[in-house]
């Protein structure tokens, strides 16, 4: 629900900051030839790495949970663990997306969309090589963020080419939402099976096979942010606190981020640790 919220947002502003003609030029419904084509290979490539990177998370989505229960046993110190490793995720999140966003300015957004599966793969070959439970956290941690700015950089680059045609960009972020419900769905019952028919490191050199995959489809796919499109870093874009000019930016636009801090806020809340100290089951053993 959060990231179908964010990319509501996403449009909202989008439409906001056009003129009025080219509000009207999309407006009415016409014949076309087809929005997509010349940029199908962009799509397929892009879809295909969004689908792999979401698999390289959800695949070792249960790991954790079971590495930490075996450690130490105790319900109420895993939950707390867990609550804690969330909101260190979130918050590293918030730190680091604005600034790598303002770099994809700069850079384009191809050097990310190849950054964030190699970050992946690499922190999950790590597990496989160490198997301690602090590199479980690390890689937990790191590949979170990557996997979110991936899906954030697939985003940006539709938007890249579909600026003034508010319908296909709709129908893009739809269909990237449902890519990722099914690659998460879909890796965590792979994920389920190779960790109880063979273990945890089974499970995370999956994983880094799939971030591997992910790499070569991005590899694959278009620069969208042409060079005279791109602009100097900006610290000022990089900050964290960036977001508060979307609540600037008209009464819908206004009124959807609103919506999406409230949703945000109740995401924390379950994921506190006192939350998951009274709500989480035993952990597996």
């Amino acid at each position: 629900m959060l990231r179908v919220a964010l990319v509501c947002v996403g449009i909202a502003a989008h439409a906001a900051a056009l003129s009025p003609g080219e509000v009207g030029s999309i407006g009415p419904r016409r014949p076309r030839k087809g929005p997509f084509v010349g940029h199908s290979r962009h799509l397929a490539c892009s879809y295909g790495a969004l689908c792999s990177i979401v698999a390289t998370k959800a695949v070792v989505s249960q790991a954790l949970p079971i590495a930490l229960g075996d450690m130490i046993g105790e319900r109420d110190r895993v939950g707390e663990m867990l609550g804690t490793v969330a909101a260190s995720s979130a918050a590293l999140e918030f730190a680091v997306l604005p600034a790598i966003g303002a770099f994809s300015d700069t850079r384009g957004r191809k050097v990310v969309m190849l950054a964030m599966p190699t970050i992946a793969m690499f922190m999950r070959l790590l597990v496989v090589a160490v198997g301690r439970p602090w590199a479980l956290i690390v890689s937990r941690l790191v590949t979170g963020v990557a996997v979110n700015t991936f899906y954030t950089a697939v985003s940006i680059s539709f938007a890249d080419l579909f600026t003034n045609d508010s319908r296909s960009l709709a129908s893009l972020e739809g269909k990237s939402a449902a890519c990722w419900g099914a690659a998460y769905a879909g890796g965590m019952l792979l994920g389920a099976r190779l960790i109880v028919g063979r273990g945890i490191l089974a499970a995370y050199s999956a994983s880094a096979g799939f971030a591997l995959l992910a790499l070569i489809l991005a590899a694959g796919a278009d620069e969208t942010l042409p060079p005279d499109e791109r602009v100097p870093y900006s610290v000022n874009a990089s900050s964290p606190l960036a977001f508060s000019a979307l609540f600037t930016r008209g009464r819908v636009v206004a009124t959807l981020s609103a919506i999406l801090a409230l949703q945000a806020r109740r995401d924390v809340a379950e994921m506190s640790p006192r939350s998951l100290r009274t709500s989480c089951v035993d952990p597996p053993v």
